[in-house]
């Protein structure tokens, strides 16, 4: 767990992943399927998922 993050309730986040709404990925694998999917399409507004798969701010910190 990240220094300093506070967890989700165990019942929501189990609740949510039973939704479907959380897949236990990071959001920058989520990002760079949507890429590899989908390009030059709309992915928020404005935003092609190309360029999202280039923010720096999805890439892993080290």
């Amino acid at each position: 767990m990240l220094e300093g993050f506070t967890p989700w309730p165990a019942e929501l986040a189990a609740r949510y992943r039973q939704r479907g709404y959380w897949r236990d990925q990071p959001l920058g694998d989520i990002v760079d399927r949507g890429a590899e999917l989908f390009g030059e399409r709309v992915a928020l507004h404005l935003l092609r998922w190309a360029a999202a798969a280039s923010a720096t701010i999805l890439q892993p910190q080290v």
